[in-house]
């Protein structure tokens, strides 16, 4: 009796010191992911650019339509050129402005055929079988539990010639009230779909709605950028990458 009585334990304690193994070495953070992170932070470039609702000498962004407090619509896109500069389109004012990295005003451009803002993402759009089933893991394995998204609320930005893949997803989950709150992520993978690093991204608290949320990404120059707006104006700023480790 003694002896049948000690096999059963001795193969709990098995269990359980290797159950503990398995925890420890599925909680160490890889050195794959600190690695790419590392490698990809130094791709990134620090920008914070602000620019003032317009003066009296009409230098800034315009917000028009509504009321003071529901301000119906402001500067819709941007692009970053190659020199970090960027052009704002000032869609109330039907113009586009120009500012350098330290938000100064070096031109301004009013609209004409052919230089309207275009509402667009990426033009890579077509997914191979190997970006649809990290599209499908993205879904499948979010930042925080309990958050929902569906692999139509996915999209591709495209891959840096370092082979970092951008992705944005708009995900939705329920508060402790109960209210469903959205929120939008950008995400990078390597080329096997391992996500590395994310980012979040405040799109539904905008004083004005931007196209994309004000999200702007060049995959080829690895620029990620977000406009936030606000009854003061507009600030441009790269975005605030976090670090996947597990």
């Amino acid at each position: 009796m003694r002896k049948s009585f000690l096999i059963p334990i001795s193969f709990l304690i098995i269990a359980f010191f290797g159950g503990m193994i398995g925890f420890f070495i599925a909680s160490k953070p890889s050195p794959v992911k600190d690695e790419l992170f590392s490698e990809f932070i130094k791709t990134q470039k620090n920008v914070s650019i602000v620019v003032p609702v317009v003066n009296k000498e009409k230098d800034g962004v315009h917000f028009e339509g509504g009321t003071p407090e529901t301000v119906a619509w402001g500067p819709k896109t941007y692009s970053v050129g190659t020199d970090g500069t960027i052009w704002i389109d000032d869609t109330p004012a039907m113009r586009k402005i120009h500012v350098d990295i330290g938000g100064n005003i070096l031109e301004v451009q009013p609209y004409t055929y052919g230089n309207q803002p275009k509402e667009t993402f990426s033009e890579n759009q077509k997914l191979s079988p190997q970006l649809e089933e990290t599209r499908i893991r993205l879904t499948q394995k979010t930042l925080y539990e309990g958050f929902i998204v569906s692999s139509s609320e996915t999209h591709y930005w495209g891959t840096s010639p370092e082979g970092f893949q951008y992705w944005q997803t708009v995900e939705t989950r329920e508060d402790v009230g109960g209210m469903l709150r959205v929120h939008t992520f950008l995400h990078v993978t390597d080329v096997s779909g391992i996500t590395f690093a994310i980012a979040e991204l405040p799109t539904s608290s905008q004083f004005t709605q931007s196209f994309n949320g004000g999200i702007f990404v060049d995959p080829e120059r690895n620029a990620t950028y977000f406009m936030a707006t606000s009854p003061t104006g507009v600030q441009i700023q790269s975005v605030d990458w976090m670090k996947i480790s597990k």
